[in-house]
């Protein structure tokens, strides 16, 4: 993602507009505390294949709880999104909602990605697995800026007799 048009400042000196709404983190929240509940669940059965699972689960969902650190990596304000580096969580840029055309959530192998495609035509965001938190987040202030609704008022538009008559003209080329 470029980020070459975006000029970085010091967080402390951060001055919001406006109100503050959330917090989006990089470390998953409900994931863990559920593989820890399955994994408790089946540490009770007299079977040791399954309690070996259960512990294994245990094992992985206290290690993400507890030793891997979480960051923050996006504040969502009234007025726009304050998005932090990824290196060095001191410097930061705001993205105002102005600036942005459209905006997605990328399901990526492993994590997902909230993208911003600016009116410039730059695209940025950020990694996270608490993507659903900054959707709803998102949705609050730029939720007619959300892609798949663009695209899906761009399809009624067409119609769906247009829709299959390219379809028609796509299959059956003369």
């Amino acid at each position: 993602m470029e980020q070459e048009q975006l000029s970085y400042i010091l967080v402390k000196d951060f001055i919001p507009t406006g109100s503050f709404d959330s917090t989006i983190g990089f470390k998953p929240k409900i994931a863990p505390v559920v593989c820890l509940i399955v994994g408790a669940a089946m540490l009770i059965p007299n079977n040791l294949f399954v309690r070996i699972l259960g512990l294994f689960f245990v094992v992985m969902a206290a290690l993400v709880m507890y030793v891997m650190k979480d960051k923050k990596v996006a504040d969502v304000y009234s007025d726009g999104v304050l998005i932090y580096n990824s290196k060095n969580q001191d410097y930061a840029y705001f993205l105002n909602y102005n600036d942005v055309k459209m905006w997605k959530v990328d399901h990526e192998e492993g994590h997902d990605t909230i993208v911003f495609t600016l009116n410039s035509l730059y695209r940025t965001g950020f990694d996270t697995f608490q993507s659903n938190k900054a959707y709803r987040a998102l949705e609050k202030y730029i939720g007619d800026k959300d892609e798949k609704l663009i695209r899906a008022q761009e399809l009624r538009k067409i119609g769906p007799s247009d829709l299959i008559k390219r379809l028609r003209d796509k299959l059956f080329k003369k």
